[in-house]
């Protein structure tokens, strides 16, 4: 099932976070060896965070996402475009395709990855991140879990099995939120916990007592993995 994006909560997450960032640097190193021509990044949040850092890179970037997104990249070449994939996805097969932070929200069962494979060329590569559980980010998610009582299911773990079998390499990068304050930050977590289907009416107060129960004041670690997969062969087309 999809799940609500809180709009207002990305801003101001995007606003301490060096995230993006951190993020989008690794993700260029990787590309330019390929010397790419197309990109379709898929969910690119309303403001482009990681396409303005990435067009340039390409001749074209496809930037979609179910909501409206508006942004601007002098000297890029970038489509728009508004739908939920992978029911509106492009109908070609691009050099480089990108899934940073999105397959909470894709809907329905089977292996997505499979499917995102599929939407690259035989020689480009998938891009996944995601929230890694090796920070203070899977310390506090586990320690909610289990206070409430409730499987724990992250985005990690899901991408980490469905890639079992498939050559891949996998990046770890370091990124920081800094809060101006302790109660500051617990209204940044709060979009860390959308994907968490348990947690959806967690309070300020809960999130500060696991913020003090994991002794994390204004500084929190978040380590994003990214996981590099080449593109599936021609005619391997998961539907």
């Amino acid at each position: 099932m999809a799940i609500d994006f809180d709009l207002d909560a990305y801003r101001e997450f995007t606003n301490f976070s060096t995230e993006k960032l951190e993020v989008a640097t690794a993700i260029r190193k990787e590309v330019v060896k390929l010397r790419p021509s197309t990109c379709l990044e898929i969910g690119t949040g309303p403001d482009g965070q990681l396409a303005k850092r990435l067009c340039d890179v390409f001749g074209l970037y496809t930037a979609m996402d179910q909501e409206p997104v508006a942004f601007s990249a002098p000297h890029c070449r970038i489509r728009l475009l508004q739908g939920h994939w992978p029911d509106d996805a492009p109908r070609e097969r691009f050099d480089v395709v990108l899934a940073s932070h999105v397959l909470c929200y894709i809907p329905g069962t089977g292996n997505v990855i499979a499917r995102l494979r599929a939407q690259c060329l035989p020689t480009g590569r998938l891009i996944v991140v995601a929230n890694s559980p090796e920070s203070d980010y899977g310390r506090f998610r586990h320690e909610l879990a289990r206070r409430r009582g409730v499987p724990w299911y992250a985005t990690h773990e899901r991408v980490a099995a469905e890639l079992r079998d498939t050559p891949h390499r996998r990046l770890a990068v370091a990124a920081t939120l800094l809060a101006e304050s302790r109660e500051a930050l617990a209204r940044h977590l709060r979009l860390l916990l959308d994907s968490h289907g348990a947690v959806e009416a967690v309070r300020a107060e809960e999130v500060t007592s696991l913020l003090d129960g994991l002794g994390i004041d204004r500084s929190f670690s978040v380590e994003q993995a990214l996981w590099i997969v080449p593109g599936a062969p021609e005619g391997d087309v998961t539907s």
